[in-house]
């Protein structure tokens, strides 16, 4: 069989099945949606009536038939546009996570690998203050050692965030 002749056949089987399941998907991550965030979706009128009836409907069986019905009516429509608006109603929480991850990072890394890491951020983070990072990380240190509450951590963590934050802004 030729390269001709592979194309002309379309998408495989395992292929189709898998855009199913993400249409099915994309109409129950629609019905999850609440009524202000599904209006920013340009949806035609009849999408919008079979979301509203899924969202009524309760019992296991019946609701899993009507997000079958869903998917159906969001095959005749552009999908793709819809994948993407949901991507990006959804990217804030993930940024913020993302956010809150480095934000631990930089903690950690300056409570535990020593100076060189303190200057790094200093480097990175020109507007923060050296003699207030340095202070803040001995505290969390000697809290450490004393098995203290680590008061001197969580600010280190704020102090950290406003820093990150302020330059997002910016």
């Amino acid at each position: 069989m030729s390269d001709a002749d592979e194309t002309e056949l379309g998408p495989s089987k395992s292929q189709r099945k898998r855009d199913a399941h993400a249409v099915k998907d994309l109409g129950e991550a629609l019905t999850n949606l609440d009524s202000s965030q599904l209006n920013k979706f340009d949806l035609p009128e009849f999408i919008v009536d079979v979301i509203n009836e899924t969202r009524r409907i309760k019992k296991h069986g019946a609701r899993k038939r009507q997000l079958m019905y869903l998917a159906k009516q969001l095959r005749q429509i552009d999908t793709e546009a819809l994948f993407l608006q949901l991507e990006k109603l959804q990217r804030p929480h993930l940024e913020d996570v993302a956010l809150q991850h480095n934000i631990e990072q930089w903690r950690d890394r300056l409570l535990h690998e020593g100076q060189e890491v303190l200057t790094d951020f200093i480097h990175q983070h020109p507007q923060a203050e050296r003699q207030q990072l340095r202070q803040l990380i001995r505290n969390a240190q000697q809290e450490t050692k004393q098995q203290a509450a680590p008061k001197s951590a969580r600010q280190l963590f704020k102090y950290i965030r406003e820093m990150l934050i302020q330059e997002n802004n910016v």
